[in-house]
């Protein structure tokens, strides 16, 4: 049997260097083969040279790519557009940045549909909405005439599965598809993934670097490393027994998450150990109808939440895309308009002091933001972005500056070279980096960690939590760390606060959440997490 897709000797330059160096992948119709390794090995450059859609500093130089027996790097451009979302479906990692912000999340899937199918523009509305109540989007009919702003990370993710699925592709390539996603969603997401290939007998190229995510999909594992394929077996092997040294790092970094962090024995912390007090926050946001846009009601997207963090502590934040652990850090920061409640840092209320004075306080309070892309400016070089904030303060000379971006860069695994270059020539995940490099810089009491870790595998995810637990133990950094992956929490939290529609509804030590939940929403987010089964 012929296989659908195979890829042989693939090379890609990229700025003079090999990106992807003899690379051999099949794929036959059905299977699912995961392409698993760390941030920058060359995984989505593979997967981009699939539909000709390379960066421009990156060129083939040799290799075929084969779909049903077609070689597509022979194909002219025109021929290309009618491989790319009829025959081959893709799903990005960023979906913030492959969404048109001023187009209707409805319109930007029609457009497959309309080009690659001979069908109405009802049957295509009709189609559109259907696709977005499969993948789990509510109110279906309504939220077609939405725009990307109006949605979370998550639901933003969903629609760009729906737009890779509409045209029923015979591959799909699926970029870190789960990246953004809680673990409940997740495995919705991923079980709706393996249906519908099912019943279309559709292949996928499933890149990740989550190893529980990888046992679920994967026929078979490719493990890459530096551009090439190191390792490659079929699942059940793979799993029960690694030949690469770099693939048995990689299940030691994942058995690692797990550790539950050692805490001292619990006290009653005075007045001066809290570094943090929120009380009866609320963030609601309007909800305006009517020719006059009259309020008519609110969406209660945090509502009357009260923690305190103390100093040297780490609190996390637990819940599904949409239950407000976003809107509470932003609310935290004072980025957002605050409904009512306090927010006292050090004792003083964020919500009461003017523009200047907050001003002056943020230095004290940093923030990673989830999407690394969308948070820096794509015309600044690195090295400008994480010295901006020492700039801002004016405390610094040109050369000191300098030296503490280099001294950064290396610490969260960067090279010192990276200064001078731009965002867009960075990975997901070593962007990421750039942006938790950016947060130390101004040397912080406080750092709102909004899913630091999402876009970096599991090795890198042990060194930047490793790094973020070190600079604690000298600093006495605090974090309020918000994440969807549970694996983490027993390794991070000195307290957990699981969040559900915009309230807390349960929250402790991570011992007692995670291992003896009481609330149902608790108990169906612990059973949700994806675990390694030989």
């Amino acid at each position: 049997m012929q296989p659908l897709l195979e890829i042989t000797d693939l090379k890609v330059d990229f700025n003079g260097s090999l990106a992807v160096d003899g690379v051999n992948l099949t794929i036959n119709r059905g299977e699912t083969l995961v392409l698993l390794g760390e941030s920058g090995s060359g995984k989505s450059i593979t997967a981009m040279s699939i539909l000709r859609i390379l960066p421009t500093a990156a060129r083939v130089t040799s290799g075929k790519i084969l779909l049903d027996g077609q070689d597509l790097l022979q194909q002219s451009e025109l021929e290309m557009c009618e491989v790319r979302g009829a025959k081959v479906g893709i799903i990005f990692q960023e979906p913030q940045t492959s969404l048109n912000p001023v187009i209707k999340i409805g319109e930007q899937i029609a457009e497959s549909l309309r080009r690659h199918k001979k069908i109405t523009e009802k049957e295509v509305r009709a189609e559109v909405i259907g696709l977005l109540d499969e993948i789990g989007i509510e109110s279906a009919d309504k939220r077609y005439d939405d725009y990307p702003h109006q949605f979370s990370g998550g639901m933003k993710q969903r629609v760009m599965i729906a737009m890779a699925l509409a045209c029923e592709p015979a591959l799909l390539i699926a970029d870190e598809p789960s990246t953004a996603l809680d673990v409940t969603t997740q495995v919705q997401v991923l079980e709706l993934l393996l249906k519908l290939q099912k019943q279309r007998d559709m292949a996928i190229l499933f890149i990740t670097h989550d190893l529980g995510v990888a046992a679920k999909m994967a026929d078979n594992i490719s493990v890459m490393l530096d551009g090439k394929i190191i390792e490659h077996a079929p699942r059940s092997r793979f799993f029960k027994q690694q030949q690469h040294p770099y693939s048995q790092q990689l299940f030691k970094a994942f058995a690692e998450q797990g550790n539950e962090k050692s805490i001292p024995s619990a006290s009653i912390p005075s007045a001066d150990d809290i570094l943090l007090e929120v009380k009866s926050l609320k963030v609601y946001f309007p909800i305006k109808t009517g020719l006059l846009k009259r309020t008519t009601g609110h969406v209660k997207a945090v509502n009357d939440i009260s923690f305190t963090l103390e100093k040297g502590k780490t609190a996390v934040i637990v819940g599904e895309s949409g239950s407000g652990k976003t809107t509470l850090g932003k609310g935290i920061l004072q980025l957002l308009p605050v409904t009512g409640g306090q927010v006292l840092f050090e004792g003083v209320d964020l919500v009461k002091l003017t523009a200047s004075q907050l001003r002056k306080k943020r230095t004290d309070i940093q923030v990673i933001f989830q999407d690394p892309y969308s948070s820096m400016n794509p015309r600044m070089l690195v090295g400008d972005i994480i010295a901006e904030g020492m700039l801002t303060q004016g405390d610094k000379s040109l050369e000191q500056r300098q030296q503490r971006v280099e001294e950064l860069l290396v610490q969260v695994g960067l090279e010192q070279s990276s200064r001078h270059r731009y965002p867009h020539e960075f990975s997901g995940g070593q962007r990421q980096r750039i942006c938790i490099a950016r947060a130390l810089a101004m040397e912080p009491k406080l750092i709102i960690c909004d899913e630091p870790t999402s876009a970096l595998d599991s090795l890198f995810q042990a060194q930047i939590l490793a790094l973020l637990a070190d600079l604690q133990k000298k600093l006495g950094l605090s974090y309020l760390f918000i994440t969807h992956n549970l694996a983490l929490v027993d390794y991070i939290a000195d307290h957990v606060m699981v969040m559900y529609q915009g309230e807390i509804v349960e929250q402790g030590s991570a011992k007692q959440v995670l291992h003896h939940p009481q609330h149902s929403y608790t108990q169906r987010l612990v059973s949700a997490v994806l675990k390694i089964e030989e």
